[in-house]
């Protein structure tokens, strides 16, 4: 492929990764799509319908079993990455397939893009995982694009 690979799942991604797919095709960048399959019935009236319908699929949806759902897809995508060859992967958020995307990305030397960087709530104790998500993929990610000046600074 030599290009740009995209990796969402979930609702958020979709509807910040459809545009930036659609004007990637637009301007005749070789791209291409994939979809971890984390959420499913979320996904409809997004750009999944739409801007993303081309994706390749894992078609794993995630159960809340993370540790499983981490593992399968890691796998997965390293099998993907291995037959597409991109030059660049493009991850956004703080979802598991952004920080999968990305980890699986950089185990197969592919350099990452994340898009909606640096946001941060600074709350390490959040039962949530998006904080330690994000900051992760900042460690991984070479291009940071934050949404705003703060996000920014907090790179």
């Amino acid at each position: 492929m030599s290009g740009i690979l995209l990796i969402w799942g979930t609702r958020p991604e979709a509807i910040k990764l459809g545009p930036v797919f659609a004007a990637l095709q637009e301007r005749g960048a070789l791209a291409a799509s994939l979809c971890t399959g984390q959420h499913t019935d979320l996904l409809r009236g997004t750009p999944a319908e739409t801007d993303l319908a081309v994706s390749e699929s894992l078609g794993f949806a995630s159960d809340g079993n993370v540790m499983r759902w981490i593992t399968w897809v890691q796998a997965r995508l390293g099998e993907v990455l291995g037959r597409l060859q991109p030059d660049i992967v493009v991850v956004q958020g703080d979802t598991m397939s952004a920080h999968t995307g990305a980890l699986s990305a950089q185990l197969a030397g592919i350099a990452v893009a994340h898009i909606e960087a640096g946001v941060r709530s600074h709350n390490e104790n959040d039962p949530w995982p998006e904080e330690k998500t994000r900051v992760a993929i900042a460690q991984i990610a070479r291009w940071h694009y934050a949404p705003t000046a703060q996000a920014f600074a907090n790179l």
